[in-house]
């Protein structure tokens, strides 16, 4: 078993899913203890995401503190979107969307509080056209570039 593992090594790493399944189970201690990047930077590998056909234009990964911890703003790099919401345990309150790739407007800065409810209607009406009811004063148009092809590269 693996004791200690840096998040370089195991970022150098390539492996497949059940690997991946294997690892975590073996190293649960520190995999928990990851702040929102290292996990980020873990599981999202471009084999993995061509893989299991995750699309760049969204959020396709929700993050959860463990209980009794919270995720703090901190965690992003400078120009990562980040929004809170409450968590799926009572003790944490605390769930960061993180917001990536091509269609994600990077040159913009937004000052306004970001709730993750603002980020579903929003993605909503990009990605398929939609406006979703009570959508009213929850649509960003400038979480993501200007055009209107968002197909990853």
């Amino acid at each position: 078993m693996i004791t200690n593992i840096s998040i370089d090594t195991i970022n150098s790493l390539t492996i497949s899913e059940l690997d991946a399944l294997r690892f975590i189970e073996n190293n649960r201690k520190q995999v928990l203890s990851f702040s929102s990047l290292d996990y980020v930077n873990l599981f999202t590998k471009k084999e993995l995401l061509e893989k299991f056909s995750m699309d760049e234009r969204g959020p396709e990964f929700l993050l959860t503190a463990k209980p009794y911890k919270h995720f703090y703003h901190r965690d992003y790099p400078y120009g990562t979107y980040g929004a809170s919401h409450d968590s799926f345990d009572d003790t944490s309150q605390h769930i960061f969307g993180i917001l990536f790739g091509a269609g994600v407007n990077k040159l913009h800065n937004y000052y306004n509080r970001v709730d993750s409810i603002d980020l579903i209607p929003t993605i909503v009406r990009k990605v398929h056209g939609v406006t979703l009811k009570d959508a009213t004063g929850k649509i960003n148009e400038d979480f993501f570039v200007n055009n209107n092809d968002l197909s990853c590269s």
